[in-house]
């Protein structure tokens, strides 16, 4: 799979034609919501770095591909917040809605990191916010119409 204009350049090649580090994305296992109980979302998370591991980008200068993504899964909050203070975090993904005040804050506090939670239970009260540039004509009728 190739991911192609989903980082708006962020991995794009520099003025040299070498290719920027993959785009780094950190999982954080933490939270629970409803039904689902801490681990329940185990599955989930490893199809996630999966799918993301997996895919590729061209580089611009050598025409090939290369490595979209870096994937760490982590199991706490607390484990978070020094990566990001390190600078080398790009985008955290929250797996559940348990953790979205803590996800605010952050947000609040790294706002050029990018941020996702995931849940199965999207707030019917709060406006969603997609980038159309990351839209294919599937992932369009998936979101719009389910």
């Amino acid at each position: 799979m190739i991911l192609l204009g989903l980082t708006d350049g962020h991995n794009g090649a520099r003025k040299d034609g070498s290719m920027r580090r993959p785009t780094n994305v950190v999982i954080v296992r933490e939270g629970h919501w409803g039904l689902i109980k801490e681990g329940g979302n185990d599955s989930w998370v490893m199809a996630c770095q999966w799918n993301l591991e997996e895919a590729t980008t061209l580089d611009t200068h050598t025409h090939a591909e290369v490595p979209a993504a870096k994937v760490e899964i982590i199991e706490k909050l607390e484990q978070l917040e020094p990566r990001l203070k390190f600078g080398d975090v790009d985008v955290v993904i929250f797996v559940s809605k348990g953790v979205a005040a803590k996800a605010k804050q952050l947000k609040a506090k790294y706002p050029r990191t990018r941020m996702f939670v995931c849940t199965g239970d999207v707030p019917d009260d709060e406006i969603i916010w997609v980038r159309k540039s990351s839209l294919d004509g599937e992932m369009m009728k998936k979101l719009f119409l389910s």
